[in-house]
């Protein structure tokens, strides 16, 4: 079992989220080719919104992230806790953007599996980053963490 010593160096010695999102987005086109599971008609108009939400959801914390010289990877450590911004509602607001990507995905091609596909990233990545990631913060930044954390949700 880790201790909490075991999280200051960094919160994981593999960057999950960007290999899980790839999955899950070449998992769902996949499946959706080969299994017509649910397929509706798509809706590219509503899928650029969900794009264009995203990139700029994205964009905004890589630059509070520059602005904070902090560190993006999830597999490095950080530097100093952001809590403003989309922090402030989220504590994980570049994974609400991978989910929103995800499902654009639903929204462009009209395969449920894009769906299943944004389920299954929420409970990877919350298993296999985000509670290694919250222990690395505790780690690091003690109390100041613990009143984040119990302020602001871990999604939305």
């Amino acid at each position: 079992m880790p201790t909490p010593s075991d999280y200051t160096d960094r919160p994981s010695p593999f960057p999950w989220p960007p290999v899980l999102m790839a999955i899950i987005i070449l998992g769902s086109w996949g499946l959706g080719r080969l299994v017509s599971f649910g397929v509706i008609t798509p809706s590219p108009e509503i899928g650029i919104v969900f794009l264009v939400a995203a990139f700029s959801l994205d964009i905004w914390v890589f630059e509070l992230f520059r602005r904070h010289r902090t560190e993006i990877m999830p597999h490095k450590a950080a530097r100093e806790l952001v809590t403003s911004g989309p922090f402030r509602f989220s504590r994980n607001p570049i994974y609400v953007g991978n989910v929103l990507i995800i499902v654009a995905g639903f929204f462009f091609t009209g395969s449920v599996w894009f769906l299943v596909g944004a389920v299954a990233f929420v409970l990877a990545v919350t298993k296999l980053a985000i509670e290694r990631e919250e222990r690395h913060l505790e780690a690091l930044f003690g109390d100041q963490w613990r009143d984040y954390a119990a302020r602001v949700r871990r999604w939305i």
